[in-house]
C-alpha cells in the first residue's frame, strides 16, 4: 500500500500507557485510550499479539481526496425487503443499479448514511439492532457493488432468491454467500491474523457481545490462533439464529462497530472489517473456528 508524503495528524491521548518501542502517534488511532487503559497489566496472551499487530505496520495512512470515495466516510446503507426477506446492502458510492433486480423482484429500498464507518461492519450492526422484532425469516447482507464484486458469485442475486429459510435453519442459521473465497492464516494480510485475535482475546473481550459469545461457544483464549472461513463479509441470515442472542448483544456490537478507526484505506489490514468477516460465522454458528466447508445446495431450493 502507498501512503502519502504527509502523515495526518493524530490526536494523542498522553495518559495511553505505552508498550516498550512503540509508537503513539502511530497507533493511537486504533488502540483507542478507553480501550488501552488496561494495556500495562495485560496478560503475556494478550502483550504477545498486541506487539505481534504494531510489528506489523502502521494503519494510520492518510487519506487523498479521491481514497475518500473508496472509504465508509460518505458510504450509505440501502436495504430490500424481498417477501419474507429483508436484504442489507452497505455500499460506497458504487454503481448500486443492480439493486432493481431486487426492486423488480418485490424489494423495497431505503438508504442509510454509514458516514462514520469504513467497512460493511457498521451498516451491518445498525440493521442488527433496527430489525431485531421484524418478523421475516431471512436477512441478506451484502456489499454496495455485490454482484460485480471479485468475490461474489456471478449468479449471487439468483441464489438469495432461492434461499430456503427451513434448509438454512437446519445448517445452523448463517451461511456466507462468497463460497468461492475461503481462506485463513495463510492468506492473511499484514497483520489480519493476530488483529483478530488480540480483537477476540484482548481489545473485545469485556464487551457484552464478545462476552456472550465467548461464553456460548466456550471460546478459549488462543482458540483463533487458528481461524478460516468464507471471506468478505456477505452472509444469509436466519431469524431464529439472529434472535438466539438478546437485542443488548446486538446494541454492544453496534457500539464496538462505531469505534473510531485510523485514519486509513477500507482495504487495509487494520479495519475492523477484515476482523468481522472471520468473526461473523462464529458468532452465529460457534466452533469449529475454521469455518466448515459447504455449498450453496445446502441452503438453497432448486
Amino acid at each position: 500500500m502507498e501512503q502519502d508524503s504527509e502523515d495526518a495528524p493524530v490526536s494523542v491521548d498522553q495518559s495511553w500507557p505505552l508498550l516498550p518501542n512503540v509508537s503513539q502517534r502511530t497507533w493511537a488511532g486504533l488502540w483507542s485510550a478507553q480501550d488501552t487503559a488496561g494495556a500495562v497489566g495485560m496478560s503475556e496472551h494478550c502483550r504477545t499479539l498486541r506487539a505481534q499487530v504494531e510489528a506489523s505496520g502502521p494503519p494510520n495512512v492518510h487519506l487523498s481526496q479521491s481514497d475518500a470515495a473508496d472509504t465508509g466516510e460518505f458510504s450509505n446503507l440501502i436495504e430490500a425487503i424481498l417477501g419474507d426477506m429483508e436484504v442489507t446492502v452497505a455500499f460506497y458510492h458504487e454503481d448500486t443499479s443492480w439493486s432493481q433486480d431486487l426492486a423488480q423482484r418485490g424489494a423495497q429500498v431505503v438508504v442509510q448514511s454509514t458516514a462514520s464507518g469504513l467497512d460493511e461492519t457498521l451498516a451491518y450492526a445498525q440493521r442488527l439492532v433496527d430489525m431485531y422484532d421484524d418478523p421475516k425469516k431471512l436477512s441478506v447482507f451484502l456489499h454496495g457493488s455485490s454482484p460485480s464484486d471479485w468475490h461474489s458469485p456471478k449468479d449471487i442475486l439468483d441464489t438469495i432468491a432461492r434461499i430456503d429459510a427451513d434448509k438454512l435453519l437446519a445448517m445452523g442459521g448463517y451461511a456466507s454467500l462468497n463460497l468461492k473465497m475461503y481462506s485463513g492464516p495463510e492468506g492473511a494480510l499484514g497483520g489480519q491474523s493476530e488483529a483478530l485475535q488480540y480483537r477476540v482475546d484482548c481489545l473485545w473481550r469485556d464487551k457484552p457481545w464478545v462476552k456472550m459469545m465467548r461464553e456460548r461457544w466456550a471460546i478459549q483464549d488462543g482458540d483463533f490462533h487458528d481461524w478460516a472461513g468464507y471471506c468478505c463479509g456477505q452472509f444469509a441470515l436466519h431469524r431464529d439464529t439472529l434472535r438466539s442472542y438478546p437485542k443488548e448483544f446486538y446494541n454492544s456490537l453496534l457500539e464496538t462497530m462505531q469505534t473510531p478507526q485510523p485514519r486509513t484505506k477500507h482495504s487495509h489490514w487494520s479495519v475492523i472489517g477484515r476482523s468481522m468477516e472471520y468473526l461473523w460465522h462464529v458468532m452465529f454458528n460457534g466452533k469449529p473456528i475454521r469455518e466448515r466447508h459447504y455449498d450453496a445446495d445446502n441452503f438453497t431450493s432448486s
